[in-house]
């Protein structure tokens, strides 16, 4: 899976793994220093985003659906063990099991919207999925390192 390839690599690995290489942004945009972020790499024609460290090592990858985010084409590679952006939450708990954590909220909550998300360990990476707030479609895979 495309997930695990990217978590943990170094940027310049990518053009091999994706078939096209990632150009980072000539100023890196403002991080968030608690995480480790410093470079938040954006390909909504491709349907995802890159966050990589100081090291230009992979920090985390999100799979956009196509209503997710304005200017964001749906990511069209393959998603974990055949889920797609049509799979409801069920779907997503029958194939990958009883995530280690979840939020059944969603809505607005100025300034912010929130959707009900789990997230699930699988295979050595942390799997965090986002739903519509009817939970019947998948909004936003990201995949990011297992923590501490």
């Amino acid at each position: 899976m495309i997930e695990r390839q990217l978590v943990g690599r170094h940027i310049g690995d990518f053009a091999a793994i994706l078939g096209y290489p990632l150009l980072t942004p000539r100023q890196a945009p403002e991080g968030d220093p608690e995480h480790g972020m410093d470079m938040y790499i954006e390909q909504p024609d491709r349907g995802l985003a890159v966050t990589v460290d100081t090291s230009g090592i992979c920090t985390s990858v999100q799979f956009y659906a196509a209503d997710r985010e304005a200017g964001y084409r749906e990511y069209g590679g393959v998603l974990p063990e055949g889920l797609s952006f049509q799979s409801s939450r069920a779907d997503v708990r029958g194939v990958l099991g009883t995530p280690v954590a979840h939020n059944d909220r969603g809505g607005v909550f100025p300034p912010l919207r929130h959707y009900p998300w789990d997230w699930f360990a699988y295979e050595g990476i942390k799997l965090h999925f986002e739903y519509d707030d009817s939970l019947s479609r998948v909004q936003l895979v990201t995949a990011m390192p297992l923590p501490g």
